[in-house]
């Protein structure tokens, strides 16, 4: 069974006490523990690590797991900068 996982992107505030580098080592993590994808959120609700660089972030980082977007917000972004970050974390994760 693959079962994947969210991550934390919302929990890494811009305190001083946190340090949002901690969401790879989550996403390292998570694939030692056995799971099979790792997703990132988009949100205008609550500030967080934006979705595709934290993807671009975890592709270098990672072996197994694929990679994806929960929620990706079409009207944040324009359609070819969009197609060209996904085809750039698609480049760094190596597929």
């Amino acid at each position: 069974m693959d079962i994947g996982v969210l991550l934390p992107t919302g929990t890494a505030q811009w305190g001083a006490a946190d340090d949002p580098r901690e969401l790879i080592a989550f996403g390292r993590y998570a694939e030692r523990s056995g799971f099979s994808s790792l997703f990132a959120n988009d949100s205008l609700i609550s500030p967080r690590i934006e979705a595709l660089t934290m993807l671009a972030a975890l592709a270098p980082v990672t072996e197994t797991v694929t990679l994806g977007t929960a929620a990706l917000m079409p009207f944040l972004r324009r359609p070819i900068q969009a197609a060209q970050s996904l085809a750039s974390i698609d480049l760094l994760s190596g597929g």
